[in-house]
């Protein structure tokens, strides 16, 4: 490989010319979320999920809308007692006013993750897993 070939990630552009540094979402050690931004994780085929956690988030409090399909593959959440997680409806859970959370996506589920909070989220202190295909039976979702 030429020296030319190695870029910087944060200046890499996907398929649509968008910085990837610019999309919202739940990476390896961060997640961002502009203002009312949504991400969509698709592990409809896959055969394992993943399982995010973030530690610490700015503003130090968020909330995100998260919406799953199909029902059995409601994700796992903790938040470690803070905020709330409330479940709206099959389909949609709303997490509110947490200082950190942990949350599985199962393989099998399509997933997206809106940021409610009412301005842009950086989260850090974040780390991601695997996760297997759909919930081991008995696991539920955690609020706390």
């Amino acid at each position: 490989m030429n020296a030319d070939a190695i870029t910087s990630s944060s200046s890499l552009k996907n398929c649509n010319g968008v910085n990837e540094s610019e999309r919202d979402g739940m990476g390896e050690k961060k997640w961002i979320f502009k203002e009312n931004g949504i991400a969509t994780y698709d592990f409809g085929l896959a055969p394992d999920g993943a399982e995010y956690s973030c530690n610490k988030f700015s503003p130090a409090c968020v909330s995100f809308d998260i919406t799953y399909y199909p029902n059995d593959a409601m994700p796992v959440i903790d938040v470690g007692g803070t905020g709330e997680v409330i479940r709206v409806k099959d389909g949609l859970i709303t997490v509110k006013a947490v200082l950190r959370m942990d949350i599985t996506l199962w393989g099998g589920g399509v997933y997206t993750i809106k940021n409610i909070t009412g301005q842009e989220v950086l989260g850090t202190e974040c780390d991601t897993g695997a996760a297997p295909h759909f919930r081991p039976a008995g696991v539920t979702m955690l609020a706390g």
